[in-house]
C-alpha cells in the first residue's frame, strides 16, 4: 500500500512545546479527503477523513468553541453583575 501525500499544516491552537500539536490537510493526489494526526507522533498514522465528514467536523468544532466563548461571556457578566462572593463574618 502507497501513501498517499498530504499537504500537512499545524494547527493555530497548538501551542508551540506544549506537547499538544496536531496536524492537519488535504490529500494532494487529487482525491477529496482529509487527514489529521499528532505532530508528536507522526509515525502512529491518522484519521481520514472525506470532503462530507470534515466539514462536519469542522462545524461542530467550530459550534463547540462558539458555545465555549458564550458560557465564558455569560460567566463573566454574571460574575460583574454579582460582584464577589461574600466574605463569612466572625459571630
Amino acid at each position: 500500500m502507497t501513501k498517499a501525500p498530504v499537504a500537512w499544516h499545524i494547527s493555530t491552537y497548538s501551542s508551540e512545546g506544549s506537547g499538544r500539536c496536531v496536524e492537519a490537510g488535504p490529500f494532494t493526489n487529487g482525491i477529496h479527503r482529509f487527514a489529521v494526526r499528532d505532530s508528536q507522533h507522526r509515525g502512529h498514522g491518522h484519521l481520514t477523513f472525506t470532503g462530507t465528514e470534515w466539514a462536519a467536523l469542522v462545524a461542530a468544532l467550530a459550534t463547540v468553541e462558539e458555545r465555549s466563548r458564550t458560557t465564558f461571556r455569560a460567566e463573566i457578566g454574571r460574575r460583574a453583575k454579582v460582584g464577589p462572593a461574600p466574605v463569612p463574618r466572625d459571630r
